[in-house]
């Protein structure tokens, strides 16, 4: 393979002295506030001294025991593999394999491959979508009602904070969980900073679920791959969920990623109080600066470090504002959808980038006309119809048929636009219109989709006749 002209670390040093990040990961590239120099110097294996993430007792069990004591877990188990990895022990655990399983539709994909590696039976309860296309919450009382029809499901999961921090009633859910002799596992990738000051929410840790799996990159200064899988409740067992983490975690975990993971804790242990304050006063000038845009519409969830700006009422689509703020002001958000972006803050961004964010903002704002349209009404989420479960429809025969002329068909693949890796269809559910409606629009906002096979390239790939 010809090698390219600059090499990746030059690339990245161009970037770092350009660009503003208002993305993941949590650590914004902000060397002078974390003062951390990494990472060839800390780059190691299992060397005498330096303990074993597999059977830690030494220097990684002293950093699990403090990312436990800071968030509260009975039992903390660092990753280097993501929250993906975490999803995927915790599910091995948790489900009997071949057992029934209730699971929030809007989880991520790794949520349902852990459901076809175990042969699982999935049962799924459904978030509204609001007028802007964004989830809402889980209620309990979806939870129950679900519990109720189906009383073999002993595992729940559910997704709080989502990608665009709307954050559901855990406390509520897990008890409606337990009532019904089910465990609640929470996929809270998006939620390792709550919880550690009162002007944010609650973690999903101290709320009553019985596991939660925290990405540290996403919103905290770690680098990226960095998580944590807590255990929460003593109906857990601890011994299952290590030997879950020996078959889906490497077996050479990086100490640059470990060394990341003990750094973020130290520096939040120490710290974390002042900084969330000033996160918090930083945001707070953030929405004050945005809040008479006259076109583009500022949204704020439960976690408003999440920054959502809506292109509704404009000709703009959401990839249409992030190539403007690309373009024309060096500053990349973290996802664009068909009518909206999303932008993450964290504790390491300066209020100087946020305001030149807002600054940016409100220039767009000035220079493209207000559209007259309808408020947008919330949505119920219809899912296709399910024709077996993902592990069975993954051994059948498939071929590939133009997704146009695939209307009934049973789908034998995964697809998703990523972020946030949502899986639009599942193996196994039923091709309908509105699926295909919905992949269209994409296409037609330039947001590629993309499915086990590859990028979604007009064919799927569904059961052979």
């Amino acid at each position: 393979m010809k090698r390219t002209e600059k090499s990746l670390l030059y690339r990245l040093t161009e970037y770092n002295e350009t660009a503003v990040p208002m993305h993941m990961p949590g650590h914004k590239r902000n060397t002078r506030l974390l003062k951390a120099p990494l990472p060839y110097e800390i780059d190691i294996t299992e060397i005498d001294g330096f303990d074993n993430l597999h059977d830690m007792n030494g220097v990684l069990k002293e950093t699990a025991a403090l990312a436990a004591s800071l968030y509260g877990s009975k039992a903390a188990f660092p990753l280097v593999g993501g929250s993906t990895c975490g999803i995927l022990a915790a599910v091995h655990a948790l489900a009997a394999f071949g057992s029934h399983v209730l699971i929030a539709r809007n989880c991520h994909k790794s949520v349902f491959h852990a459901v076809e590696l175990m042969g699982l039976y999935p049962h799924y309860v459904c978030p509204e979508a609001d007028g802007f296309g964004i989830c809402g919450k889980i209620t309990p009382e979806a939870i129950k009602s679900a519990l109720c029809a189906e009383r073999n499901i002993r595992l729940v999961i559910v997704t709080s904070p989502t990608y665009e921090g709307v954050i559901s009633d855990i406390a509520n859910i897990a008890a409606v969980c337990h009532e019904n002799g089910a465990l609640l596992l929470v996929d809270s990738a998006h939620g390792a900073h709550l919880g550690f000051s009162p002007r944010f929410c609650a973690s999903a840790v101290s709320s009553g679920a019985d596991a939660v799996v925290m990405s540290l990159h996403k919103t905290m200064p770690a680098l990226t791959q960095t998580a944590l899988l807590h255990i929460c409740t003593d109906a857990v067992d601890k011994n299952k969920i290590s030997e879950a983490l020996s078959i889906f975690e490497t077996s050479s975990p990086s100490y640059v990623l470990l060394s990341s993971i003990d750094a973020c804790l130290r520096f939040i242990s120490q710290d974390g109080e002042a900084l969330f304050s000033a996160l918090y006063e930083n945001l707070s000038f953030f929405y004050k600066e945005t809040n008479d845009l006259k076109a583009l519409s500022v949204l704020q969830y439960d976690d408003f470090s999440k920054l959502i700006i809506s292109t509704k009422n404009t000709a703009l689509t959401g990839t249409g504002l992030a190539d403007i703020l690309r373009n024309q002001f060096h500053i990349e958000v973290e996802m664009a959808g068909i009518d909206y972006i999303l932008a993450i803050s964290s504790i390491c961004d300066s209020k100087d980038n946020l305001m030149k964010f807002a600054a940016a903002l409100k220039e767009i704002d000035a220079e493209i006309p207000v559209l007259q349209t309808e408020a947008g009404a919330k949505k119920e989420i219809v899912l296709p119809q399910m024709q077996e479960t993902p592990s069975a429809a993954r051994q059948r025969c498939g071929e590939f048929v133009p997704l146009s002329c695939s209307e009934g068909r049973e789908c034998l693949e995964y697809v998703w636009a990523y972020p946030p890796g949502i899986p639009l269809i599942v193996p196994g559910e039923r091709i309908d219109r509105r699926f295909i409606e919905t992949a269209e629009d994409f296409s037609q906002a330039k947001i590629p989709l993309k499915s086990t096979k590859g990028l979604l390239d007009n064919k799927i790939w569904v059961r052979k006749k």
